[in-house]
């Protein structure tokens, strides 16, 4: 069962706005994400608010991951969730060029006190109205000297396998 957010209170993604003018509307599946960006935060949120279901059903049907048995990807999706303390998100650079987008972030994650926080180049895919969560490269904040002043020119992905993104 996701975490409850009082959607008077600020959004887990950072952007300045309510949960309930925010990521809310998606996680609920009341509203699709208008844009990578969008979907990005809610990914971001969903992660923080134990929404595993969200997390599996943004993720493209391409994914390896998806072909896993339901059950099996939403108690990884929980785990993952439930490993992290999720205080905040930073966009640093966002394109889109028809039906495919890309957005540079900044995700702050503490797993047991201990800052795990990333920079990733994720790439997302628009289909039949819905955007999904197709793939991404990382790297570790921690080895970057100013990761907010990353942008697309200057990203470089980290080389050790661990650095690979992580889709649950």
């Amino acid at each position: 069962m996701p975490k409850y957010l009082d959607p008077s209170k600020p959004c887990a993604c950072s952007s300045g706005k309510t949960h309930a003018a925010c990521c809310r509307p998606y996680l609920r599946g009341e509203q699709e994400a208008p844009d990578a960006v969008s979907l990005m935060r809610s990914r971001y949120s969903a992660f923080a608010l134990e929404n595993a279901a969200y997390l599996l059903r943004t993720l493209h049907a391409s994914l390896p991951e998806r072909a896993q048995p339901e059950s099996e990807m939403l108690t990884l999706l929980r785990r993952a969730c439930r490993a992290y303390d999720y205080p905040g998100l930073q966009i640093l650079e966002e394109k889109t060029d028809g039906a495919k987008a890309e957005v540079l972030f900044l995700a702050q994650m503490f797993k047991q006190g201990k800052d795990e926080s990333f920079l990733e180049r994720s790439e997302f895919a628009l289909e039949n109205g819905r955007w999904f969560y197709t793939t991404g490269k990382m790297r570790r904040a921690s080895e970057v000297e100013a990761p907010t002043k990353v942008t697309f020119a200057t990203f470089v992905p980290g080389k050790d396998e661990g650095d690979e993104a992580v889709t649950v």
